[in-house]
């Protein structure tokens, strides 16, 4: 009779405790450190089986035994969204409930993810009071496992009232209460908000635990960028007055916008909505709910929707703006949502029914009526922030000062810089967005431009002009800042941009500048060569004179040897005497000498 008034009243309590809340530890698979030797059917499964009057038991721990540390836990069966845990231990009457509680005092709970307690949060901790022997607890979390802990150690002093010897463990029943991942409420009826990292939420209020990048607020669900902000449409349908363009954006689900419908038997072929952010924004996601109709209607639905596109603009064309998703072929969810990490001003939704256009199985091509009751446009609100929470900076070299919603990288970088983060300054003689124009290579004194403008910001070499430095003189000058005028002697009036340099005129000459007549030059020449041209003159003349000195030194030694052969001849003929006997010979001589004479003197002979 006592075991039945025990059982009527833990089951009422039970109930009451556990009400609207799911039982996430009944008859789940369970282990403990070690079954009670003097009790080979208590079984670690007792303590879930949902019969009070069954219960686990180990081996006893403590000061007299080889064991000091106890532990039990049961496996939910994949991660769970904890609220309550209550535990019935062994009562085995008021006789030994002291005993009984002394024995269970100290232990502490975890809820955790693997079967090692470190690895888990510490629901509760038992001490310095005993505790009761029908313990219950919250303990709002998130985990796979409920892991009971209990020790006692030698070296330890325990508060009053905690045994240290015999100190076996009985749980009777533990009963885990809360909700699977993904819901909450006293019900389990309420879906923990999209943006709640892996679903999970408080389970009572629904506040996420943490939210996903890109996300903040206790829902994660802050900057709805698109949240009761300006929206309008095509044409809205005639038939349903209030279903204006606004009703996509009021977070109502139940109200919704309609359009006048496209299609192969309608006068239009394309339809759009629209929705002003305000101002330029980073976005991160786009979501939609289409209009339902229940499951019988599903696919026309889905058909209707089918090949959509939505776009992210600065202006509200289209045209101007990213396109973020572009359906089909297959079917569109009615609970569409994408990442669209960019920036912009409009996020305008577009679809069209052309004529001639063969679309896939599945499009309505008729009657294409477009309802949306709620578009959820989320991202950052402020300009220049990143990471989940949207309280961080964009690098500093961001163009504009955008950057990824979710890890920080530049979308674009300032001119002069580079790199996923845009921390990398042009080099090379580069300068510019993306680094990609080349410096003139004009900069005085062969100095490199600015990165990120490309000017010469000292100036310009001899013959240039410009910031960059990449113009040359206008005709005419040259020089340093091209200042200087080219010589009025240049032909054409034109010389070299840098020196000056230039063809001369008829009738100038002279390097560089042509500032020497012809004649000047001749006289200049002469002038300048005199030493030269004396020089020559005089070796000239000293060659002349020697030539006919020694043309007159040879005539005369020539006559000299003329006279002196001649001298000699007549010598001979006057020291030879007369030979009287014999006048041939005589006559002979004569005659020889006559001949000789007239071979010499031959007008004399002839006298």
């Amino acid at each position: 009779m006592q075991i039945v008034a025990v059982w009527i009243l833990w089951t009422f309590v039970s109930t009451i405790v556990t009400w609207g809340y799911d039982d996430l530890s009944s008859s789940k698979p369970t282990n403990q450190y070690r079954s009670s030797g003097s009790c080979s059917h208590c079984y670690a499964d007792y303590a879930v089986d949902r019969i009070i009057s069954t219960c686990m038991r180990t081996d006893d721990i403590g000061f007299t035994s080889s064991d000091s540390i106890t532990w039990w836990y049961v496996d939910l069966g994949g991660l769970k969204s904890v609220y309550n845990i209550r535990i019935q231990f062994k009562d085995y009457g008021d006789e030994y409930t002291k005993r009984q509680k002394g024995r269970f005092a100290g232990f502490s709970l975890y809820v955790s993810n693997t079967t090692d307690r470190h690895d888990g949060y510490l629901c509760y901790k038992d001490g310095p009071e005993l505790p009761p022997l029908d313990f219950n607890t919250s303990c709002i979390t998130h985990g796979h496992y409920v892991i009971f802990y209990n020790e006692r150690l030698f070296w330890r002093q325990y508060p009053i009232g905690y045994l240290t010897t015999g100190v076996i463990t009985e749980l009777c029943e533990v009963t885990v209460t809360g909700c699977s991942k993904g819901v909450y409420g006293e019900s389990c009826n309420k879906t923990c908000p999209d943006n709640c990292i892996e679903h999970k939420c408080d389970i009572i209020s629904g506040t996420c635990l943490e939210c996903l990048p890109g996300w903040v607020g206790d829902f994660c669900d802050r900057d709805l960028l698109s949240a009761n902000k300006p929206a309008s449409q095509y044409k809205t349908a005639t038939n349903c007055y209030s279903c204006d363009a606004n009703n996509a954006v009021d977070g109502n689900i139940s109200t919704c916008m309609r359009t006048e419908d496209i299609g192969s038997t309608s006068l239009m072929k394309t339809t759009w909505w629209s929705v002003d952010l305000g101002d330029i924004h980073r976005i991160y996601n786009i979501k939609i709910q289409f209009k339902g109709y229940g499951d019988s209607f599903s696919l026309r639905q889905r058909g209707r929707f089918a090949g959509f596109s939505l776009f992210v603009s600065n202006t509200t064309d289209k045209e101007n703006g990213y396109l973020c998703y572009k359906n089909g072929p297959e079917l569109p969810t009615l609970n569409f949502k994408i990442d669209c990490a960019v920036h912009g001003r409009y996020v305008i939704f577009y679809n069209e029914r052309l004529d001639g256009i063969t679309y896939p199985v599945g499009y309505v091509t008729n009657t294409v009526v477009t309802e949306i009751c709620e578009v959820i446009v989320t991202g950052c609100s402020r300009q220049n922030i990143k990471e989940n929470t949207c309280d961080m900076p964009c690098p500093d070299n961001c163009q504009e000062d955008r950057c990824n919603v979710l890890n920080g990288t530049c979308e674009d970088c300032s001119p002069g810089f580079i790199g996923q983060y845009c921390n990398k300054s042009c080099e090379n003689e580069m300068y510019g967005v993306n680094c990609k124009y080349h410096c003139s290579g004009h900069c005085l004194n062969n100095g490199t431009c600015n990165f990120i403008t490309g000017f010469c910001n000292n100036g310009c070499s001899f013959g240039y002009l410009g910031d960059m430095c990449n113009e040359t003189c206008n005709v005419g000058y040259f020089g340093m800042h091209c200042i200087q005028s080219c010589s009025p002697n240049c032909l054409y009036d034109v010389c070299r941009h840098y020196d000056g340099a230039c063809t001369c005129k008829p009738g100038w000459s002279g390097s560089p500048y042509c500032n020497i007549t012809v004649t000047e030059t001749n006289g200049s020449n002469d002038n300048d060569n005199e030493s030269s041209y004396i020089a020559g003159m005089s070796f000239l003349i000293i060659i002349n004179i020697s030539l006919v000195v020694a043309f007159l030194f040879f005539v005369r030694r020539y006559n000299k040897l003329v006279k002196k052969m001649f001298s000699l001849q007549y010598a001979t003929i006057t020291m030879t005497p007369p030979q009287q006997k014999n006048n041939s010979n005589y006559e002979q001589h004569y005659q020889e000498l006559c001949v000789a004479e007239t071979a010499y003197h031959n007008l004399s002979l002839t006298n």
